[in-house]
């Protein structure tokens, strides 16, 4: 990590910390592409997602527009904000809470963190990617993206794509998350099958890793 990567990573992370401490529950997320859930927040990446990490670096280069289901703890969007100094990113976060996490409080801090270190290039909507999503393109209908990360709920991956599929330009990457677990793996393929994606020569495919990702592109 050079220098200014870590003291941003480090500005988001205490964001995170803060907010959980001063509500009073554990300090710990779930889910993230930096840290083993329910580890530490700090600066010790995880090695397990290297991997994923620095392809979706790689994805980002030469974008313009990101759309993001899933902020969690904000740091897939930092990655790529970071990783690409031109590009914008708009993201969508149920931030409920469930189980013992609490993304109401720290997704919600790392949303505000993301604006400070960016300013004017992160944009956030809370609710249910089903409807939220469709309602801010609905609202926004300029926006066009040549990027997105699908990283929400495992079992509407389908769905999410179809419903940011009109406003992916033709060239747009589709980066799919945790491509490692069964059942997104097969939701992918069958968006393959039925030709609505392309493998990238690019971008092979793994799942030897704990981590994994799939990026694909639009057939052309």
């Amino acid at each position: 990590m050079d220098k200014q990567f870590e003291e941003q990573l480090e500005f988001l992370n205490n964001r995170i910390i803060e907010s959980l401490q001063n509500a009073g529950v554990t300090p710990h997320i779930e889910g993230n592409l930096f840290y083993e859930p329910r580890k530490p927040i700090n600066l010790h990446l995880d090695p397990g997602a290297n991997l994923k990490r620095k392809r979706i670096g790689q994805a980002v280069q030469n974008r313009c527009q990101m759309f993001e289901i899933g902020i969690n703890g904000g740091h897939s969007s930092f990655l790529a904000l970071y990783h690409n100094p031109e590009l914008i990113v708009h993201a969508n976060d149920y931030a409920t809470k469930f189980s013992d996490f609490n993304p109401q409080i720290y997704c919600v801090a790392a949303c505000e963190a993301l604006c400070e270190l960016f300013p004017g290039r992160f944009h956030y909507v809370f609710g249910n990617c089903l409807s939220a999503v469709p309602q801010y393109l609905k609202d926004n209908p300029e926006l066009q993206f040549d990027i997105v990360h699908i990283d929400g709920n495992k079992d509407t991956y389908t769905q999410d794509f179809h419903n940011l599929r009109p406003a992916l330009t033709d060239d747009a990457l589709v980066i799919f998350d945790d491509y490692n677990i069964p059942r997104v793996q097969s939701q992918v393929n069958e968006l393959v099958n039925k030709n609505l994606l392309t493998q990238l020569p690019e971008y092979d495919r793994y799942t030897s890793e704990r981590y994994s990702n799939d990026i694909l592109g639009l057939p052309q």
